[in-house]
């Protein structure tokens, strides 16, 4: 009973760290091979610009190439305009933009990132390390102390937390050694979740 009741306590502790985890969206940071609208602010002579105004934007990859050369953007109204596109590459862009309405013009440029994952930052890098070492402890605890549950529990989230690597790499690093580690967790996960599921049914 006791073992029942600290695998749900484990449990909800690793639910709440993936979820909370996976959410943590970077508003400049895009994800790679996935439609995203650019959304961009104009102000003409401190003032909203007319309806005759246009947005244009040439994108470059850091670098790299240029990606978008001198497109115009569509107008939202208000000032605001949107681009809609994609990026095959992940890196880091830049973005010149030039808004004009025949009088006054407006000129700026930005960065933004495109990950596997649509997340960036060291912040958020240090947290996934963390609830990878958490998955793996809570898995291998339960293996080698014989408490079935919890290595069932443990190796459900490995293999979530695998799938979940596998399409989205890890926040910014997509390639053959993420894909490597990523089926060795769902591996992991699913043999040692079946090894304990056997050894439950055994023991009932």
């Amino acid at each position: 009973m006791n073992k029942i009741i600290i695998s749900l306590i484990l449990s909800l502790i690793v639910g709440t760290l993936i979820f909370s985890g996976i959410n943590l969206v970077n508003a400049e940071t895009y994800q790679v091979n996935k439609d995203i609208n650019l959304t961009f602010p104009c102000t003409l002579n401190n003032a909203i610009p007319s309806s005759s105004a246009t947005f244009n934007i040439t994108v470059n990859k850091v670098g790299g190439k240029t990606i978008i050369d001198n497109e115009q953007a569509t107008s939202l109204g208000q000032g605001l305009f949107y681009y809609q596109t994609y990026f095959v590459d992940i890196g880091t862009y830049e973005v010149i933009e030039f808004c004009y309405d025949g009088t006054y013009s407006y000129s700026n440029k930005e960065y933004f990132e495109v990950t596997p994952s649509g997340k960036s930052g060291t912040n958020n890098l240090v947290f996934f390390i963390f609830l990878i070492l958490i998955l793996y402890a809570i898995n291998l605890l339960g293996f080698f102390g014989k408490n079935e549950i919890m290595t069932i529990l443990g190796g459900m989230a490995l293999i979530f937390l695998g799938v979940y690597m596998t399409n989205n790499g890890i926040i910014i690093y997509r390639d053959n050694l993420t894909m490597y580690f990523s089926v060795v967790t769902i591996a992991w996960g699913f043999i040692s979740s079946l090894i304990a599921g056997y050894s439950l049914y055994e023991n009932l």
